[in-house]
């Protein structure tokens, strides 16, 4: 009968020293989220010849506080610790127009308000066969002096850019991010 007693008395001590265990309790997490946008890119037709190459560019913002995953520990910025850039994938979606449309020289970049860029060749391709047979091409690089940048200022932009040739083209550029957060977090939220 003594060890059910011990048991008990634990439980009791346990449950009268909640503030104890609270302060116990981690106050940083690392959650690990997705986020995706959608670039939309048209490269028109210049002067009745489709070999001309087009330049295009256009950005997504990505803001850290928007996301479910982030909102449901945090209020503000400055809860975001660290933000850790782990993956960065992207497919082409919806293309119309010349099937000979490439794109060259493309790239992303990750920027911020503060001007940090930071810039990560992508492979020159068919953007009609990259649609049609849904390949999806992951970035590479090293994202170390992304992840500083973006863990100051807690939103970012993605920008895609490049030049088509054998316009026109038009086409979506689906990007998913995946992210690590070190979060600071009151115990009394968890």
């Amino acid at each position: 009968m003594k060890p059910l007693k011990y048991i008990l008395l634990l439980g009791i001590v346990i449950l009268f020293n909640c503030d104890e265990l609270k302060d116990a309790l981690p106050n940083e997490i690392d959650i690990t989220t997705t986020y995706v946008n959608t670039i939309n890119v048209s490269t028109p037709l210049i002067s009745g010849d489709p070999e001309a190459d087009v330049s295009f560019q256009d950005a997504a913002a990505f803001d850290f506080l928007n996301n479910p995953d982030v909102a449901e520990y945090v209020g503000t910025p400055e809860q975001i610790k660290a933000i850790q850039i782990l993956n960065i994938q992207y497919e082409y979606k919806n293309f119309s127009g010349n099937v000979d449309a490439e794109s060259l020289n493309s790239f992303f970049a990750i920027a911020t308000a503060f001007m940090a860029v930071d810039t990560f060749p992508v492979a020159n391709t068919n953007f009609a066969e990259s649609d049609a047979f849904g390949t999806l091409f992951t970035v590479t690089g090293d994202f170390s002096n992304v992840n500083e940048f973006i863990s100051e200022s807690k939103v970012f932009s993605s920008v895609y850019g490049g030049t088509s040739t054998h316009n026109p083209a038009d086409f979506s550029v689906e990007m998913t991010i995946t992210v690590r957060l070190t979060l600071e977090v009151n115990p009394d939220d968890l």
